[in-house]
C-alpha cells in the first residue's frame, strides 16, 4: 500500500510538470492522484467508512471531470482538422 501511495504521489508531481502543454487536465488529474493517495491511505489507516466513501466520490467526480476536458479536446482538434 505504501508502494501505491507514494507512486500516486509521484505521477501528481509529473503531472504538475505537465501544467504548460495540459493546463486543466494537469490541475485535475494531478488532484486525482492525490485523492486516490488519500483513498489507499484511508483504506491502510481502517478510516471511517464515511471518509473511504468521500475520497473514492471526489475520485471519481475527478476523473469525470478529466474525461470530459478530454472529450472536449479531440471535439475541438476534429474541427480544428476539418477547417
Amino acid at each position: 500500500m505504501n508502494w501505491g501511495i507514494g507512486i500516486c504521489a509521484l505521477m501528481a508531481v509529473v503531472w504538475l510538470f505537465r501544467f504548460k502543454a495540459k493546463k486543466q487536465r494537469a490541475i485535475i488529474m494531478a488532484a486525482a492522484f492525490i485523492a486516490m493517495a488519500l483513498f489507499m491511505y484511508l483504506i491502510r489507516e481502517q478510516a471511517s467508512q464515511m471518509y473511504i466513501v468521500g475520497a473514492g466520490v471526489l475520485l471519481f467526480a475527478l476523473l469525470a471531470v478529466d474525461v470530459s476536458l478530454r472529450t472536449a479536446e479531440s471535439v475541438k482538434d476534429n474541427e480544428d482538422e476539418e477547417q
